[in-house]
């Protein structure tokens, strides 16, 4: 069975692992991962995830949500807990074993965001699937923080916050708890905010940056935007104009600086001959072969950090535009040069590769230095993938 037909009918859980299992092998492990019967008192988590999908069905049809979003909601329900088999821990609270799943939203997006390709689906729908699954617990938390306006504009910048509210909607009525009639206030309160300050069912909430970008020249209008969304949702700045008189010092003047984050093989050096000929490169393996005469020798790691912190300082100081050349998977990695990159006013673009296992060992086979099968296969095992906030422009290359 195709995808497609799945989530053109009303298919059961059961169908769907089925058919997405062998692409997706954690649906296999939902069965028999536990709950904390406080929480989820129905039961594990394949009978979670099937009550879930249970309850969203009718709310597609009173929301009237087809096409793309409706494949979108659908898959998010099936995915949205995907990596509590890999997350679940038993934990002392207060001399009681209860059990949790922490950061299983993230890590099921990550899980899924290089496996979602080799479905049979638009990059609009995996699009839209990875920012519900990361996002899904969202819609309470920013209730339950008395999050300001400003929190709930940057969400409707990475997710659209009527699917997100359905999926939470689905999600609380498909479990057994005690607190159920509370979760299902904080999501209507919720809606009821975002709707308030209009970025519920707002396609664009940067409308009004977009327009003040308009009276800088073309050169700098991408920079001064994603410094004034960035600002807006940091809170240094309440209003899209101030950007104009923050940035007029260094708008005319500032570096490039590019973050690669991509597993080996995925094609970021072939992107960097492409798309900045002219641009620094401080690469990360070629650094190490500088200082070790091996590329892969992982010894002087702290040093080979060091000197490249320098280079890319020396980089932005002197407004030259710069690569910065690492697979960069984890957040804390790549963190580094763009706070670098902040702190120097450049702008800030993160490219991410985006590719499928198969993929890169493909292309891992023509390498001139080939990685180890089970090194790229860690790479993407333990994987974070990046959120569209991370930096000022985030450009997936697929």
């Amino acid at each position: 069975m195709s995808v497609d037909s799945l989530l053109d009918g009303k298919t059961n859980l059961d169908g769907f692992v089925s058919t997405l299992g062998p692409k997706l092998g954690l649906l296999h492990q939902l069965k028999g991962t536990p709950q904390d019967a406080q929480w989820h008192a129905e039961g594990d988590v394949h009978v979670h995830t099937s009550m879930v999908l249970e309850a969203l069905y009718p709310l597609l049809e009173q929301h009237n949500v087809q096409g793309d979003r409706r494949k979108a909601l659908i898959l998010a329900a099936v995915l949205h807990d995907i990596a509590k088999p890999i997350t679940t821990r038993h934990v002392d609270m207060d001399g009681v074993t209860r059990i949790t799943s922490p950061r299983h939203a993230d890590k099921g997006r990550s899980y899924l965001a290089y496996k979602l390709k080799s479905l049979d689906v638009s990059w609009n729908v995996v699009d839209k699937v990875l920012a519900l699954v990361g996002h899904h617990h969202d819609p309470k938390q920013l209730v339950v923080r008395n999050a300001p306006s400003r929190a709930y504009r940057r969400l409707a910048r990475l997710c659209d916050l009527e699917l997100l509210y359905l999926l939470e909607l689905a999600d609380i009525t498909g479990r057994i708890c005690d607190d159920k009639a509370q979760q299902l206030e904080h999501v209507e309160m919720f809606r009821e905010f975002a709707t308030e300050y209009q970025w519920y069912g707002n396609q664009n909430p940067y409308a009004d940056v977009d327009d003040m970008v308009t009276a800088v020249g073309t050169a700098a209008q991408a920079f001064v935007r994603g410094e004034a969304i960035r600002g807006l949702e940091s809170g240094m700045i309440t209003m899209p104009a101030e950007e104009l008189a923050r940035s007029y010092g260094y708008r005319e003047a500032f570096s490039h600086l590019v973050v690669l984050c991509g597993p080996s093989g995925s094609g970021k050096t072939a992107w960097v001959e492409s798309n900045a000929p002219d641009y620094d490169v401080v690469n990360l393996d070629a650094i190490r072969g500088e200082l070790t005469g091996d590329p892969a020798d992982q010894s002087k790691n702290g040093t080979v950090r060091q000197v490249s912190k320098e280079r890319l300082k020396e980089s932005l100081r002197a407004h030259r535009n710069v690569v910065w050349d690492a697979s960069n998977l984890r957040r804390d990695f790549r963190s580094f040069p763009i706070q670098l990159g902040y702190d120097y006013k450049a702008f800030v673009t993160l490219v991410v590769f985006q590719t499928t296992l198969d993929e890169v060992l493909y292309r891992n086979k023509s390498r001139a230095r080939q990685v180890p099968e089970k090194a790229i296969q860690h790479q993407l095992e333990s994987a974070e993938f990046p959120y569209l906030d991370e930096a000022c422009e985030v450009i997936i290359a697929r």
